[in-house]
């Protein structure tokens, strides 16, 4: 029903690490990180620290659980192709039309350009969902980016500056 798609959308949305990370802003923009103790933020420092490599064991051991080559290929196709060549090619001819500053079109090329996150295989894993599929994509879109991610980058320099 549609009270229970609603109230799936809004438990999704409040979730520990957004939460997180809005207190976070409010401390910042209030001033009052300043009166948090020493000893509390110690331990939320070294648990920050620790939350990259870990996340990356976890993707890691995502990914050398696949099978690299089940599953619908032509989907999987479709899904790298668009991330690593069609979303860098619409980027690449807004920046032509839009002549924004050099080093601003040459971010936004390198974030359109960049392969699937990582993350993706975290949240797929979490909600259950196509791991498989997801991981598969995370896998190839990284390696097609070897030589997408460069390319892009050097036809952004060549037709826009």
């Amino acid at each position: 029903t549609k009270h229970k798609i609603e109230k799936f959308e809004l438990k999704s949305l409040l979730n520990t690490p957004l939460l997180t990370i809005v207190v976070s802003l409010v401390l910042i923009f209030l001033g009052l990180q300043r009166f948090i103790p020493k000893m509390l933020l110690t331990p939320i420092k070294m648990f920050g620290d620790c939350a990259l490599p870990l996340a990356m064991m976890v993707v890691g051991g995502n990914l050398g659980m696949i099978r690299i080559f089940e599953g619908n290929k032509k989907d999987l196709i479709r899904v790298v192709f668009t991330k690593v060549v069609v979303v860098p090619l619409i980027a690449l001819g807004l920046l032509m039309i839009l002549k924004l500053e050099f080093l601003m079109g040459f971010l936004i090329i390198l974030e359109t350009a960049v392969p699937s996150a990582v993350n993706l295989s975290v949240i797929a894993r979490h909600y259950n969902t196509k791991e498989q599929f997801i991981n598969q994509g995370i896998f190839f879109s990284h390696l097609v980016s070897i030589v997408t991610m460069p390319l892009f980058l050097m036809l952004y320099i060549h037709f826009v500056k």
